[in-house]
């Protein structure tokens, strides 16, 4: 199983999750109180409400590590991330010799069926 990402938000977009979290109990307790049907107009304003908070959160959040995303992501998929440098060195020993060439086009044969949408230039 994959890490969770950690993501940075703002003063205001945490304000806006705890308004968020104090809706979604308003609405837990107008549905659990009510003994008869729910009024919709109520239930749309709390699910209103709790949706904006949530959406303006999201709009706001940053990954926390980019990077560590990037890599997580690369190792779920059972590629090797590595770090800029590397990436160069290893591109340019790969594209002197045949066999390194070679490689490079097995790989990009698996990403195009891994990922059938990438498009190459």
């Amino acid at each position: 199983m994959s890490q969770p990402d950690h993501y940075q938000i703002p003063l205001q977009a945490y304000s806006r999750l705890i308004e968020a979290r104090d809706s979604l109990r308003l609405l837990d307790g107008y549905v659990n109180k009510t003994d008869v049907l729910c009024n919709p107009s109520m239930l749309v304003g709390y699910v209103s409400m709790l949706q904006s908070a949530l959406q303006e959160v999201i709009a706001a959040s940053t990954p926390s590590q980019p990077r560590d995303t990037f890599m997580r992501k690369a190792d779920e998929l059972g590629f090797v991330a590595l770090n800029p440098k590397e990436q160069t060195l290893i591109e340019h020993l790969r594209w002197t010799s045949l066999e390194g060439r070679e490689d490079v086009y097995e790989m990009a044969e698996r990403m195009r069926r891994i990922k059938p949408w990438v498009l190459e230039d």
